[in-house]
């Protein structure tokens, strides 16, 4: 059984104490957070009724770890939420290594590359080389994974357009990344010269920090904001993006004789990227119009309970916003990186998952998070996901984990649905990647 305890956070509404098992869980109304000035999704935007870390201890779990003075490797304590790292979004991405243009515009690698402000991982090198696989880009302590598999694409647009034809109110993007930038000014410079690979616009939120929204041509939003002035870093309790950084290419000597000239210039960067990570990724759950905030209320309720995670829900004038928080979370509620899960008022909604969705490669785009601060912690989260009846195996991808002891083997486990805890019924369909901050591509431990 879970203890579940709220601080008092200075901005937000209070949550009291409660305690639940697997077997009845309260009826509870998540309160709302008070809108701030500066209401919106990122690093100084929306802020969550509960401060606290709520510890995935091992008390909490039906089996005890055998690792029981397991070595921290992640700062925790009531500054941190128990979802460590929003770390990757993979997304299918056909044409990545070649121009789905008639113009010579470059190809998608070029769009993150030079003109986004990623970093090319060295992962990537290989399937340059070849001319197809998986690229990676990199941001900070976060990363995009571009998929151009064939079979998988080709039985993701089929889907896709199978389910256009059924469902007239499934539109509208899925989803729509955030990006943090050092240098807004550059990327519209570099946005300018992107030709047909993407389009681009300012947006005024209201404030004196401008906005960028790219858009891609295969219908993807990336949203870029200017980092505000760091502050004086807390050594005693750190952010996770000050201690996590990706690999990237770099344009010097080194780099050159590893890699290449060839590759080295066309991808190199001088120091660091622009693109300083991702803020939030922010997914739109189609809901009938009269379901008022009820749908992302339980879904913050499922990552409550199954992470122990740190959530509220908030109503911004338009809609309700379910707020998963992640890494550092400040003394005001706001947290280091953000999962939204946004409600969409639809007449007709599509079914159950809300989105394009398939019981043996699930969405095409799947999300990878960090869990906790030891295997101790992870261990926790994957025995509660597999007494939920969660865990889930993407049958295009190596790991087959369906208990705790394979999860534990190779530090990592699926799962697709996002269910009603009280009724099991899928509320919205996203593949999560979930690992143990022991895992070797931690950006952590590289």
């Amino acid at each position: 059984m879970f203890r579940v305890s709220a601080v008092l956070p200075i901005i937000c509404w209070i949550w009291s104490s409660w305690s639940f098992s697997a077997d009845a869980f309260p009826t509870i109304e998540p309160q709302r957070c008070r809108p701030t000035s500066d209401y919106r999704p990122g690093s100084d935007g929306y802020c969550l009724s509960n401060t606290s870390k709520r510890s995935l201890s091992v008390e909490n779990s039906r089996t005890l770890s055998s690792l029981s003075m397991q070595k921290q490797i992640m700062p925790s304590g009531e500054s941190y939420s128990t979802l460590t790292l929003l770390e990757h979004m993979h997304l299918l991405t056909p044409n990545v290594h070649h121009s789905d243009t008639s113009n010579d515009d470059g190809n998608f690698i070029d769009l993150f590359v030079k003109t986004m402000g990623f970093g090319l991982d060295p992962k990537s090198v290989k399937s340059i080389d070849k001319d197809s696989g998986v690229v990676f880009v990199n941001c900070g302590a976060s990363q995009l994974h571009l998929n151009d598999d064939s079979s998988y694409c080709q039985k993701m647009e089929k889907l896709q357009k199978d389910m256009q034809q059924t469902e007239s109110d499934n539109n509208l993007p899925a989803y729509e990344i955030g990006l943090r930038y050092t240098n807004l000014s550059l990327l519209k410079e570099n946005l300018s010269k992107a030709g047909n690979l993407c389009t681009y616009k300012t947006i005024d939120e209201g404030s004196d920090r401008e906005t960028i929204r790219v858009t891609d041509t295969y219908g993807r939003v990336f949203v870029a904001r200017k980092s505000k002035n760091a502050e004086d870093a807390n050594l005693d309790e750190p952010s996770i993006s000050s201690i996590c950084q990706q690999k990237v290419i770099h344009n010097n000597v080194e780099d050159t004789e590893q890699y290449g000239s060839v590759l080295v210039e066309r991808y190199g960067v001088a120091s660091q990227p622009i693109c300083q990570g991702i803020d939030y990724i922010e997914f739109f759950v189609p809901v009938h119009k009269d379901d008022d905030g009820k749908t992302v209320e339980k879904i913050a309720r499922f990552y409550d309970f199954f992470f122990d995670a740190t959530t509220t829900v908030a109503f911004d004038g338009t809609s309700h916003i379910a707020i998963i928080g992640f890494g550092k979370i400040d003394e005001n509620g706001r947290a280091e990186q953000s999962m939204l899960f946004r409600e969409r008022l639809c007449d007709n909604p599509p079914k159950a998952g809300g989105v394009v969705n398939d019981n043996d490669v699930g969405t095409g785009h799947h999300i990878a998070i960090y869990v906790g601060s030891n295997d101790e912690d992870f261990e926790v989260a994957a025995t509660n996901c597999m007494d939920g009846g969660i865990l889930w195996v993407n049958t295009l991808f190596e790991d087959r984990v369906l208990d705790v002891d394979s999860a534990m083997k190779i530090k990592q486990f699926r799962f697709k649905d996002i269910i009603d805890i009280e009724t099991g019924d899928v509320l919205y369909a996203l593949e999560h990647e979930i690992r143990s901050v022991s895992h070797d591509l931690f950006p952590g431990t590289q």
